[in-house]
């Protein structure tokens, strides 16, 4: 089984459970133009109870909150920070962040934003059509796609996930086979004609619904 965790890095390797991983040598679908974002209507900030993604122009984000914590010596000796009220001061300039003491440390969360599609990203975006997308995350020049559906007011992630004994893409006639430590890495190139027969819905993942 190949599959490509759903956020901090879901984003952005694979793990293979067999003897076969594949991964793809273009992004998907073949033959289909990049965008830099979703449309208008589906930029928003989409939550469950694990992960944040945010959909803007610029393209597609994770947030996430980032635990650290500081002992009561360092805030003593440092003319940096400060506790007042329960807030933390000096960790950000000109702001303070919530934080709570426990066993003589102060603990407090940062939050992160990382980008998926964006400026630096080698990761690419495909629209399929009015409410589908695929994310291609890409790995050492090769890509695993996550299939990105908006419903209304719902964001739904599926990612690339299969059953690596029943040979799923042997109809692919252009692939490149590599071996490591007993493990076959397949990489396919398939035509748009090729990927149009296989349907990729097949081989994803449960859905990973988050909502606006």
């Amino acid at each position: 089984m190949n599959f490509l965790p759903s956020f901090f890095f879901l984003l952005f390797s694979s793990f293979s459970i067999g003897q076969v991983s594949y991964d793809f040598a273009q992004a998907l679908p073949p033959e289909a133009m990049n965008v830099q974002h979703v449309d208008k209507p589906y930029r928003a900030i989409y939550t469950n109870e694990n992960n944040q993604f945010e959909f803007t122009e610029a393209g597609i984000f994770t947030l996430t909150t980032v635990v650290h914590s500081i002992s009561r010596e360092i805030l003593r000796e440092s003319s940096q920070y400060a506790v007042r009220n329960g807030y933390i001061f000096g960790v950000r300039e000109n702001d303070s962040i919530p934080c709570v003491e426990e066993n003589d440390r102060y603990y407090f969360g940062v939050r992160q934003r990382d980008t998926l599609i964006g400026i630096n990203s080698k990761n690419i975006l495909r629209k399929i059509d009015a409410m589908n997308y695929i994310l291609n995350f890409s790995e050492n020049g090769t890509y695993t796609p996550c299939l990105i559906t908006f419903d209304g007011k719902t964001l739904k992630l599926r990612y690339f996930n299969y059953d690596d004994k029943s040979k799923p893409f042997e109809k692919f006639k252009s692939k490149t086979l590599n071996e490591s430590d007993g493990i076959q890495y397949i990489t396919l190139n398939p035509t748009l004609k090729e990927w149009e027969k296989i349907g990729i819905k097949d081989y994803l993942g449960d859905e990973i619904v988050y909502t606006r």
